[in-house]
């Protein structure tokens, strides 16, 4: 076989590993940057439900256009969601499954469940009371998920660093 090829496939072996490593180490920061902006957006709802007692489709509306960055498309999907046919519950668990997707845990999302139950069917205390219960449970769950991400992203990386070069030792 000529040196070439072997250096290549060596390289792209190599290469694989480095990129799963960091791929997952990525992961950990986007967990915790999700954390961040679903607490943004819980605190918004409060905001909104507590002192200007705004009716929860335009709360939607508003955090679809305004809300943050990496949960707009996903307040979009509900808004788009919304018909006068659906219930509040069944638009929630819509996000909830979309923030699940995005890479969250069951336990980082498990405070919403409860929360779909109360919005929008209790007064606005009551609702504040569950706002602010999911708000702190999501807000510990990113403090644990920000100190895991800085703990473990260099242990990925350099384990995928690692593998890559014992590959490309194995296949020299």
């Amino acid at each position: 076989m000529p040196v070439e090829l072997r250096l290549i496939g060596a390289i792209l072996a190599g290469g694989g590993c480095v990129l799963v490593g960091f791929a997952e180490a990525m992961r950990l920061r986007k967990r915790a940057a999700m954390l961040a902006a679903l607490s943004e957006a819980l605190t918004a709802i409060r905001a909104e439900i507590r002192f200007a007692l705004t009716p929860l489709p335009q709360v939607i509306n508003g955090l679809a256009q305004n809300g943050p960055a990496d949960l707009r498309a996903v307040f979009g999907s509900l808004q788009d969601a919304w018909t006068p046919q659906t219930t509040f519950r069944s638009v929630w668990n819509l996000l909830i499954s979309k923030v699940a997707e995005a890479g969250l845990k069951d336990d980082d999302v498990l405070p919403l469940s409860a929360l779909g139950a109360s919005l929008g069917r209790f007064d606005a205390e009551t609702q504040t009371v569950s706002l602010d219960a999911a708000i702190t449970h999501i807000g510990e769950r990113r403090i644990l998920a920000e100190q895991t991400a800085r703990d473990k992203f260099k242990v990925y990386g350099a384990l995928g660093t690692a593998a890559g070069l014992g590959l490309v030792i194995l296949l020299w």
